[in-house]
């Protein structure tokens, strides 16, 4: 592992991937690639000059997240469609009001 963490820090500092205060995601799928990378970066994380954080992503969070924000947008419409039928119906009154004083003004 100290040689892998060895080339991973040199990567990092190479290419400056990685800015004091990050946050780092790394999409974990379960294989030997993924679970490396997230071993490596959190011991990294541990005595690296820039400070940093890191997190795992798996499929589930991402469905579990995804499905959040269906409800979220479901409640927002029903919600919307709630104000519009009564925004309509206040006009539906008013268009009623106005051709009366209209009528009346014939």
């Amino acid at each position: 592992m100290r040689k892998t963490l060895s080339l991973l820090r040199r990567c990092v500092e190479d290419y400056d991937m990685i800015q004091p205060g990050e946050r780092v995601a790394v999409g974990v799928s379960g294989g030997k690639d993924s679970l490396l990378l997230l071993a490596g970066l959190a011991q990294l994380s541990r005595f690296y000059p820039a400070p940093f954080t890191v997190e795992d992503f798996t499929l589930e969070k991402f469905q579990a997240a995804f499905q959040d924000a269906l409800e979220r947008r479901e409640e927002l419409r029903e919600s919307t469609a709630r104000r519009l039928d009564s925004l309509i119906a206040k006009l539906d009154r008013n268009e009623e009001l106005i051709r009366a004083i209209m009528e009346r003004k014939k």
